[in-house]
């Protein structure tokens, strides 16, 4: 009896160890880090002949210069056109929105004499500096729009700026005519803002 006694004391013992064993085994760690939100925009502007792009110093001015004159065509042209390169820093939903104001006879002060129906300006989602998904081509006039983070899942917005040519090989965006020949004389100027929400 004492044996036994003994066995089972011995055995109870060996349990309450193998349960303090088995306690121990389980350690929970949490782990934390904390994502801050981003919410920024760069903004670069290139000047383009052809297909050569050279980056702008100061990325607050698209100057189209003084255009020139095509007297077999009775238009107004001009030697190079814009593209805007947008990237959105926010790892949240966001929207641009594009808003113009209109580009009209600064030198006479008449808001009649504009280039609103003038102006191509074509919205890309850029996915490499070659391959890009049209979003909109709009006249200047029509070019009051919203970007969402839904229309660039990946790469970025790029939005070109470029006087209205009535090449029928390229055709004008909708709602763009070229520059006649009876268009007053003096300096045109209006402008885009570009708002990044949140």
């Amino acid at each position: 009896m004492k044996k036994m006694l003994k066995a089972a004391t011995c055995l109870i013992m060996v349990l309450g160890l193998t349960s303090a064993a088995f306690a121990a085994a389980t350690h929970t760690i949490t782990v934390k880090a904390t994502i801050p939100t981003l919410n920024g925009m760069t903004v670069t502007l290139s000047k383009v002949v052809g297909t050569t792009f050279t980056t702008q110093a100061d990325n607050t001015l698209m100057d189209f210069g003084t255009l020139t004159f095509d007297t077999v065509n009775s238009i107004f042209t001009a030697a190079y056109y814009f593209a805007l390169d947008i990237g959105v820093l926010n790892n949240a939903a966001w929207t641009v929105q594009h808003t113009p104001s209109t580009i009209y006879n600064r030198t006479t002060g008449n808001t009649a004499q504009k280039l609103d129906s003038n102006i191509n300006v074509s919205f890309f989602n850029q996915l490499t500096s070659t391959t890009a998904n049209n979003i909109a081509k709009v006249s200047f006039l029509n070019s009051a729009r919203t970007v969402t983070s839904t229309n660039i899942a990946t790469g970025w917005l790029r939005i070109y700026y470029g006087i209205g040519t009535g090449d029928p090989a390229n055709p004008d965006n909708t709602g763009v005519t070229p520059i006649l020949s009876t268009q007053p004389a003096g300096n045109y100027q209006g402008s885009v803002t570009l708002s990044l929400t949140p």
